[in-house]
């Protein structure tokens, strides 16, 4: 298996490895603050490689511009060593670098691959990781990926001869789905707008324009697929596009966040009691994917007995009404003063033909705290741009 970010290539380590590898794990100062003693010559580097380093989620973390290894990451899969546990649906993170390369972000880069890889093709429940008291580094390492501190023990570290003190946390397959990084409110590039209006004036703002999908529309039928579906996909993976779209505030931390991915909260319409189902569908930036998964959501929402309900557990979510009742002009969503909430709220209306054109209307709401008029109207801009370029694909 080859993994592939977007300054890494990480692939599984090769004998002739082994000159690099002993060129940066020869460092007094990477091994031993991880576990391990420095190598002493190639030929053990060799012999690391093939006893060690030669499991079936061991990487060479190489850099794209030459593929030599610089580092190496791992997901242990016989459990986690936390409690000697053994559960098939729990693995271990492991990780180091080289020195010239540290403070360049790279390893946090290719351990967000590795939780990809972790929950979405090995279906992972957790993972775990773990750092030696005193190694901040490895500590940073997992804050940024959304690790969360468990408890911490007394350990024994074998190639070391030694004892520690270990910290383990982990992150669950639900709050990686979620992942967030939290926004630094001084150094936030709208600091002065953000307090403004947190603070003095807590307002929203929405724009509700006409964009053209005379030729998407047009697409779908050619296709025979579903309109409703295909611009939920563009919709979604505008808000995707831009960390301004993906804010949120954690009241019961006060802090600012941004996430990883934000996904579609949208609705089905039950007309037997004249009332709208939320469907909750992950987004995806493979098409096909997304429109095979959404089809299913949808369909398993119509044939739900249980009444529409709204999970909490969705904070990374926006919501996505599509109203095909009418083709309006203007639609207003109040919140109430001083509530907090930057998740987008968007709207669209049934088409219509005006001067030969197939016109939509589409209502974008953002709190200002994290967005202006310029940012929300970058919102239809990117639509329509987006549009073109799905039909050429």
């Amino acid at each position: 298996m080859i993994l592939e970010t977007k300054r890494l290539i990480l692939r599984p380590w090769k004998e002739n490895d082994a000159e690099d590898l002993y060129q940066y794990a020869k460092d007094p100062e990477v091994g031993p603050v991880a576990g391990w003693k420095p190598h002493e010559s190639v030929e053990e580097s060799r012999e690391i490689i093939k006893n060690a380093l030669s499991g079936p989620e061991a990487y060479a973390v190489c850099l794209k511009e030459d593929g030599k290894p610089i580092g190496a990451i791992e997901l242990m899969l016989d459990g986690s060593s936390v409690n000697n546990l053994k559960n098939d649906d729990e693995c271990e993170l492991g990780y180091w670098i080289a020195k010239p390369f540290w403070g360049r972000g790279l390893i946090p880069e290719a351990g967000k691959e590795m939780l990809r890889r972790a929950f979405e093709d090995l279906k992972m429940k957790k993972v775990w990781c773990g750092y030696y008291d005193g190694n901040e580094k490895s500590k940073r390492v997992q804050e940024k990926l959304g690790f969360k501190y468990q408890f911490s023990r007394d350990v024994d570290v074998p190639l070391m001869n030694e004892k520690r003190i270990e910290h383990m946390s982990c992150i669950t397959n639900k709050e990686w789905k979620m992942n967030y990084k939290i926004i630094d409110k001084n150094t936030y590039y709208r600091k002065d707008v953000y307090r403004r209006f947190t603070e003095d004036c807590k307002c929203s703002s929405s724009i509700t324009a006409r964009i053209d999908v005379t030729e998407f529309a047009a697409y779908a039928k050619q296709t025979n697929t579903k309109f409703y579906i295909n611009f939920l996909f563009i919709l979604t993976k505008v808000l995707n596009s831009r960390d301004d779209y993906k804010m949120d505030y954690l009241f019961s931390t006060d802090e600012l966040v941004c996430y990883d991915v934000i996904n579609p909260t949208h609705y089905v319409f039950r007309k037997e009691t004249e009332t709208c189902t939320p469907v909750y569908s992950e987004y995806c930036s493979d098409y096909k994917i997304f429109y095979r998964n959404v089809l299913n959501d949808i369909e398993m929402a119509k044939t739900s007995n249980e009444p529409a309900a709204f999970d909490e557990s969705h904070p990374n979510w926006f919501d996505a009404s599509y109203l095909p009742w009418v083709s309006y002009d203007s639609l207003h969503m109040e919140l109430p003063d001083g509530y907090l909430y930057f998740p987008p709220i968007v709207h669209w209306g049934k088409y219509r033909e005006e001067n030969g054109r197939l016109m939509m209307p589409v209502t974008v709401r953002l709190n200002h705290a994290i967005a202006d008029g310029y940012l929300i109207a970058k919102v239809f801009e990117l639509l329509e741009n987006e549009m073109k370029q799905f039909i050429i694909k």
